[in-house]
């Protein structure tokens, strides 16, 4: 049953009275609540701590949902967004044998904190986590949108095995996804992924990206890093898809020719130990450094030279939006935004939405070192075409304005009630 004809079924005498806010006004604030993973490091964690932040500022009461413990968290909510922990080890895992009764027993946790924060709207994020929500909402009024930030492959590399339990998420969501009234994609080549849904039943709202105030932040130095010397910074998770091995190799290939340049690597993963002996020696010349994840890597990225991004796939990069609004031309892999199937051409990724090759930034093949060294040699070569690449990227940077971005959404929350409003006005009728 879809959302539209769930509503008409579910929105009797005792739906209506649940509603909350109904009204005409779009400034009206509404009871907004996320439900996510957890809020480790990474660009999906970032983004919805800054969307609850801007709808709280804007005057909506916003509820965060984690499957993970508050003792991991790596990002820390604004302080009156309200918060449930879940305390789900969601990589944890199960006996295939278990899986039914434990995913039972999660789903009714999670719909008793879904209904405890009495929301207007619900919205996920990630596959992982869209489907088990939309199956722990089945049957309720209220509606649910579920948010895609990229296709990620549920084999990570080569080398690992299948993730089974991830897998079965991903094949759920086409039986799931109609059920929930709208899913937004964080790109437009991830909403191309959803051609399968009507067109009216997706929508494409960019991440927001950093503001001003967020820019300004201390600079600490870590260690080896000196101020004296140009940099290169990257970031991501030391994972399979942001390809920082390629990278290395790229870099390795032209830094006996630049030896005071420091290439800046900020983030942490399952690879650090592989790509740190793949680095070892560059290391210990420190041209190349390793900062950990930085909650907030503003103040390195504004001083650094350029940005490089070597990602094998990608959705839509929060690091490269925030390279460039800290006025960062990039280098980038023009990548899909999901991997290659066998026998399947190449397509556009959501990189091409953010870098404007040949404006504010370059786009090279992924998984060609040698393409990559090149285009890093030449910004290293010319601090010219660096300085004018890097004047465009405000112009660009205004497509993703946060005002915007926040608007799109609450346009789309109001779209939700309003629905929920009418459908359960037709069912009193």
């Amino acid at each position: 049953m879809a959302y539209e004809d769930r509503m008409q079924d579910a929105c009797g005498p005792a739906g209506v009275g649940v509603l909350r806010g109904i009204g005409a006004g779009a400034a009206q604030p509404r009871r907004v609540t996320f439900v996510a993973a957890g809020l480790r490091c990474g660009g999906i964690e970032r983004a919805l701590v800054s969307l609850s932040g801007d709808l709280l500022a804007r005057g909506h009461h916003v509820t965060v949902i984690t499957y993970a413990a508050a003792g991991t968290d790596f990002f820390a909510l604004p302080p009156n967004v309200a918060r449930i922990s879940l305390n789900i080890r969601a990589g944890a895992p199960t006996p295939f044998l278990q899986l039914l009764p434990m995913t039972r027993t999660r789903l009714r946790a999670l719909r008793s904190a879904i209904e405890t924060s009495e929301p207007d709207v619900v919205i996920s994020h990630a596959p992982q986590i869209n489907v088990p929500t939309l199956l722990a909402m089945g049957g309720s009024p209220v509606p649910v949108i579920v948010t895609e930030h990229g296709d990620v492959p549920v084999r990570p590399a080569a080398a690992r095995p299948r993730l089974w339990k991830k897998w079965l998420w991903y094949r759920m969501r086409r039986h799931c996804y109609p059920h929930a009234f709208k899913v937004v994609s964080v790109s437009r080549a991830i909403d191309r992924s959803f051609a399968w849904l009507p067109a009216e039943h997706r929508e494409v709202i960019h991440n927001p990206v950093p503001i001003a105030a967020q820019l300004r932040s201390q600079l600490e130095l870590p260690s080896g890093l000196d101020l004296n010397r140009p940099w290169i910074v990257s970031i991501g998770r030391l994972s399979h898809a942001k390809g920082h091995d390629v990278l290395l190799t790229a870099f390795a290939r032209i830094a006996a020719r630049f030896p005071q340049w420091q290439l800046v690597i900020i983030g942490d993963g399952e690879l650090r130990e592989q790509l740190h002996h793949l680095a070892r020696e560059l290391m210990e010349k420190q041209q190349v450094i390793f900062t950990g994840a930085l909650a907030s890597p503003f103040a390195l990225l504004c001083r650094a030279q350029f940005f490089v991004l070597a990602s094998r796939y990608e959705g839509f990069p929060m690091a490269v939006a925030e390279a460039l609004v800290c006025g960062q031309p990039v280098i980038a892999t023009d990548c899909p935004s999901r991997p290659r199937k066998f026998g399947e051409r190449a397509v556009a990724g959501g990189i091409r939405e953010l870098v404007r090759d040949g404006v504010d930034g370059l786009l090279v093949p992924p998984e060609d070192p040698a393409a990559l060294a090149d285009a890093m040699a030449r910004w290293m070569e010319n601090p010219h075409e660096r300085r004018r690449l890097a004047q465009q990227t405000a112009s660009g940077m205004t497509r993703f304005s946060r005002e915007q971005v926040v608007e799109a959404w609450e346009r789309l929350v109001e779209q939700a009630v309003a629905v929920r409003h009418e459908r359960c006005s037709r069912g009193v009728v």
